[in-house]
């Protein structure tokens, strides 16, 4: 019901942080034709929570190379992981886990993804 009174409502949007990884693979038994798309994809279904094995990282939550990898091998499961390194972009990589403030959000656009083929 309508009281006639004004309210202000105030909301603050997530402040996007932008990761880049770095991902070294093998082929093993892979049987497509673009493997560097298929790991970019995975890793977009990981971060739009559209992979049901790996939970996404929310708002203010933290990033382990290990999600990265799990999001990976539970989509392409016929390939070996030999690596993957994260930062923030401009930071160097590493594989230490990326801590979010309670106000920011993960981004890791398909720019920032850099995967490395071994056969």
């Amino acid at each position: 019901e309508n009281d006639g009174q004004d309210h202000t409502v105030s909301f603050a949007k997530p402040l996007p942080v932008n990761v880049a990884t770095v991902v070294t693979v093998s082929k093993k038994n892979y049987a497509g034709d673009d493997l560097e798309g298929d790991i970019k994809t995975a890793i977009a279904d990981f971060m739009s929570g559209d992979n049901p094995e790996v939970d996404r990282v929310g708002i203010g939550g933290s990033l382990s190379p290990f999600e990265i990898a799990a999001a990976i091998s539970s989509e392409i499961p016929d390939i070996f992981i030999n690596s993957i390194t994260i930062g923030k972009v401009g930071d160097s990589q590493g594989t230490s886990v990326i801590t979010l403030g309670d106000a920011e959000k993960l981004v890791i656009s398909p720019e920032n993804i850099t995967v490395n083929i071994n056969d």
